[in-house]
C-alpha cells in the first residue's frame, strides 16, 4: 500500500529508475525478456520491469483501453516466459511465484511445447498493488482516483501459486 503513496507523490520514479537498477546490479539479476529477471542467489524468476520498458504500458489507458492493455501485457509476459528457456541457466529447474493471469499464459506455452512446469504449492491470496500500479502512469492514477472499477482492479486479491519451470539441459560444446 505504500506504493500507492509513492505513486501519488510521483516518487515511484526513484524506486523504478534508481533503486531497482542498483538492486539488479548488486544481486546480479539477469533479465529474461521485458517482464522477468532471474535471481541466481535464490534460483527464482521475479517480476522486474526496467524503467524504459514501462513506457510501453504507461502509454495505454488501463481502463478505457482495457483489452489492448491486457493484450500488450500478455504478449510481453509470453515473450519473457519463452526467454527463460533460452537463458542458459545452469539449473534443471527454476522457481516462479505468480498469479492466475501469468499462469494462463504459462499454460498456453505448455500447449505450444515451449515451457514445461509443475505447480509446487498454493502460496496465498494477496493484493498485488505495486505490481499493477507499476504498469500504470501517475497521470492515469490521478485520472481514475475516484473510479470504482480502477480500484477494484488494483486492490483485487489474487491467488498466488509457486511453480517449478523445468529447463532444457544446456548443450555443452565438446571439441574433438
Amino acid at each position: 500500500m505504500n506504493y500507492i503513496v509513492f505513486k501519488l507523490l510521483g516518487l515511484n520514479f526513484v524506486i523504478e529508475a534508481i533503486v531497482m537498477p542498483a538492486v539488479r546490479f548488486i544481486f546480479r539479476f539477469r533479465k529474461m525478456g521485458i517482464f522477468f529477471s532471474y535471481f541466481p542467489a535464490l534460483n527464482r524468476i521475479v517480476q522486474d520491469i526496467k524503467w524504459r520498458d514501462l513506457k510501453t504500458f504507461k502509454k495505454l489507458d488501463c481502463i478505457a483501453e482495457r483489452e489492448k492493455f491486457k493484450e500488450t501485457v500478455k504478449e510481453a509476459v509470453k515473450s519473457s516466459l519463452a526467454a527463460i528457456n533460452k537463458a542458459n541457466i545452469k539449473r534443471d529447474k527454476v522457481i516462479i511465484r505468480t498469479n492466475r493471469f501469468v499462469h494462463s499464459i504459462m499454460e498456453e506455452l505448455r500447449q505450444e511445447g515451449v515451457l514445461e512446469f509443475e505447480k509446487v504449492r498454493k502460496y496465498k491470496t494477496k493484493r498485488q498493488v505495486s505490481e499493477k500500479l507499476q504498469l500504470v502512469s501517475t497521470a492515469k492514477v490521478y485520472k481514475y482516483l475516484l473510479n470504482k472499477k480502477f480500484w477494484q482492479w488494483i486492490l483485487r486479491k489474487e491467488e498466488i501459486c509457486v511453480y517449478e519451470i523445468h529447463l532444457p539441459p544446456i548443450e555443452v560444446e565438446t571439441s574433438c
